[in-house]
Formats: C-alpha cells, sequence, structure tokens
C-alpha cells in the first residue's frame, strides 16, 4: 500500500475583498447647530442688514444658492456638529468648491458622506442620468429611472436605483436634511421629510439610505458596496429644487462628465471614513487528493476536497509512464462533472486504469470558473509478477555399450 498527498498549485493569486461596516441612521433627528434655517440676530448697518447667520443677504433674502464661502462654512460647521454627535469624523470642503457648479457640488457632497462612511465612492456623473434628475427638479419630485440608461441589478437581483429631492438650492443644506434631520420629528408640521409620516414609517431616513446606496426596502438600492455606480444631478435655477439619481450600470461604466477622481487632489483631507473598511484575505483556490490506499490487485482510492472555489468538473488522468507526461495522452481518464460539490472520493480499479505491471503516474484536475487547478504529480507501480524457476529434470543417458569388433 502506498500513501501521499497531493497539493494543487493555483492557476491565479487570491483575490481579497473588503468586508465594510453596517448603514446606522440617527435614533432621532439632530437640530441644526447653528441653526442655518433662521438669520439669527440681526444688526442694521448701513443701507442694509448684517445677519448671523451669513446665507442671509443684507437685504434680508436667502443667498440664491449659498455659493459663498461664509455660507458653506456656516451649513458644513453644523452638518460636523451632527457628525460629531453620531461619533463620525468631521467633513472638509475641497478647495475648488465655489467654482464647481450646482450639480457637481451636489454630487461632491454625496461622495463625502459616502466615503466618509466607509463605502466606496460613487465614480461620478452621467449625462443620461442628469437629464432625468433635471426633468424631476423643474417639477419638483424625486427621479425615475434615467431614460435610455442601461440598469442592472443589484446583489439582491433588483433594479440598482435610487434617489432623492430635496425643496432647496442651497446643496449643504439638502445634504443636512437628507442626512441628519430625515426621520419623524414628533409632528408632521415639523418633519422635513415628506414621506415620514409618524414614528417608524418606512420612510423616515429613507433619503439618507438611498444616498449612501441602501433602501428602507432592504433589497432596494444601488447597495451600500456598490463600486461601479454613477450619479446624475439637478437643480431648478428658478425655484428651490435639487435632486440626487444614483444608478448601477448594467455593463462597463458608462460616459462620465465629471468623475470623484478628478475632484480628489482638491483635498486637504480626503474623507476617511471612523470606521473603515476590513480588507479581508481570499485564500487562493486550492485543492488537495489524498491517495488513502493503493493496491495493485485492487486500484487506488483518492479523497478530495476544493477550497476557494466551487468546481465544475473533476477529472483524474493516469499516465503508463513516470511524471505525468502531460505531452502524452493518457492511458485512462476518469471525469465525472460536480454540482455543489467540493469534496469526494474517486476509486479507480485496478483495470482498466492500471492494466498492466511497470510505473504509473497519476494527475488530479478540477475545473472551477474560467481555470483549471492541477495537483502535483502522484508516482505509483505496479511490480511485475515474480516468477519461480524450478528445476527441470532431464534424463541421464547411460553409455551404451555397442560390440566391438575385433
Amino acid at each position: 500500500m502506498t500513501s501521499g498527498l497531493l497539493a494543487l498549485t493555483p492557476s491565479s493569486a487570491s483575490a481579497d475583498q473588503f468586508t465594510y461596516p453596517p448603514l446606522v441612521n440617527p435614533t432621532a433627528n439632530i437640530d441644526p447647530s447653528p441653526n442655518f434655517l433662521t438669520s439669527g440676530p440681526c444688526t442694521s448697518a448701513g443701507n442694509g442688514w448684517t445677519c448671523t447667520n451669513p446665507c442671509v443677504l443684507p437685504n434680508m433674502t436667502w443667498s440664491p444658492d449659498g455659493n459663498t464661502a461664509a455660507c458653506a462654512a456656516y451649513v458644513l460647521s453644523a452638518i460636523n456638529n451632527a457628525r460629531v454627535a453620531l461619533g463620525e469624523s468631521t467633513l472638509t470642503l475641497p478647495s475648488n468648491w465655489l467654482s464647481l457648479t450646482i450639480p457637481q457640488q451636489l454630487f461632491t457632497i454625496a461622495d463625502m458622506e459616502r466615503v466618509s462612511a466607509g463605502y466606496p465612492p460613487y465614480l461620478g456623473i452621467n449625462d443620461t442620468l442628469s437629464a432625468e434628475a433635471q426633468r424631476a427638479a423643474l417639477v419638483n419630485q424625486d427621479p425615475g429611472l434615467a431614460p435610455g440608461f442601461a440598469v442592472g441589478n443589484n446583489v439582491w437581483g433588483n433594479t440598482g436605483f435610487d434617489g432623492s429631492w430635496a425643496g432647496t438650492d442651497n446643496v449643504l443644506m439638502a445634504d443636512y436634511g437628507w442626512m441628519y434631520d430625515d426621520g419623524w420629528a414628533g409632528s408632521a408640521s415639523a418633519t422635513s421629510n415628506l414621506l415620514c409620516t409618524g414614528p417608524g414609517v418606512w420612510a423616515c431616513w429613507d433619503h439618507r439610505d438611498n444616498l449612501l446606496g441602501s433602501s428602507t426596502d432592504p433589497h432596494g438600492g444601488v447597495g451600500l458596496t456598490c463600486s461601479t455606480c454613477v450619479m446624475g444631478t439637478g437643480v431648478d435655477p428658478n425655484g428651490q429644487s435639487t435632486v440626487d439619481l444614483i444608478e448601477l450600470p448594467a455593463g462597463a461604466v458608462p460616459a462620465l462628465s465629471f468623475t470623484w477622481a478628478s475632484e480628489v487632489s482638491y483635498f486637504s483631507a480626503v474623507p476617511a471614513p471612523t470606521t473603515p473598511p476590513v480588507l479581508i484575505p481570499i485564500p487562493a483556490p486550492a485543492i488537495q487528493a489524498a491517495v488513502i490506499s493503493f493496491s495493485p490487485s485492487i486500484g487506488m482510492s483518492v479523497n478530495w476536497s476544493v477550497t476557494g472555489a466551487t468546481p465544475t468538473l473533476l477529472a483524474v488522468l493516469v499516465y503508463h509512464a513516470t511524471g505525468c507526461p502531460t505531452t502524452t495522452l493518457p492511458t485512462h481518464v476518469f471525469t465525472t462533472p460536480l454540482s455543489a460539490v467540493t469534496s469526494g472520493t474517486v476509486d479507480l480499479a485496478t483495470h482498466p486504469f492500471f492494466p498492466g505491471y511497470g510505473k504509473y503516474s497519476v494527475l488530479v484536475e478540477v475545473s472551477a470558473g474560467s481555470g483549471l487547478l492541477r495537483a502535483n504529480c502522484l508516482a505509483a507501480s505496479i511490480p511485475a509478477p515474480h516468477v519461480v524457476k524450478h528445476p527441470v529434470k532431464h534424463p541421464v543417458k547411460h553409455p551404451v555399450k555397442h560390440p566391438v569388433k575385433h
């Protein structure tokens, strides 16, 4: 009896993956501090007024889009105070924030929130999605699926899509409402989320979920871990309306008019998650095949098991030669299809696998995905039968006397 261990050499390198933190929503709305929704105390200053809230203009009207350094800093301070209350890291606007268009700002702050939560960024703005977002912004409603865009399915097999509308053209105020003030506030009049009509209603915190990639519906959204998702954004230039739309492409990443990759260099500190994703090493696919018995009169039994892959076909190749010479045809090939099976036993009878004496070698292979995993070569031999020669008795010739003639 002979025993041994076959260890596969992987056909490809291992592929590591990330495990991402769970999405956690606030337990209650967080009142903005400072309160950018009111002017605060104002004092007369010449021909106008100066208010505590710099988003209010000297004529006591709101800045059309809040796109001034003072207003942006004021609202951002409220966002960061809310984040600190949640135990999250603070955000810093990119240096080119004021030169970005409103649609670009909508995309950038959404990605800042997503990346700081520990999820992959949305890749960029797609014009087809923005056309749908713009349509929705002009009619003050949530966006639908963008016509002409090939949308894919999320990890649950459902349409990878979501979006949100806000009744303001101030990007950072919209972000605050979506992310930190989207739950039930005790009464319908105090609740800014129009569909959150009571405590525990499905729509409460749904804007936050949507923008981060999840959904109140556990099978909705594009998925928290989506790494190929893109956005469309829209704003009503003459009203109080902004829209974000996120979709998962069905195929390759589509054309993008603005990207997160191009914006990253403008951050003094790229948003970092409080709970970063954890890299989980995934072992390379491997197989082990232990020869549990080999007898010239019975044959060979092989136990095999595969890790890191789901094999679809098992093959055992027997060569009537040493070294598993793959340049020559094997004496016999045993194959069997596999379905959700990662281990088993193969019994190879002496005939026809080992039809005669001599040196043999055995190779175990499995097909897994698009790759082939192959074992090291195992040597086996069947000795030639031992022939015992018995002595052969020959007749003894005795001398025969012939008459001698004299």
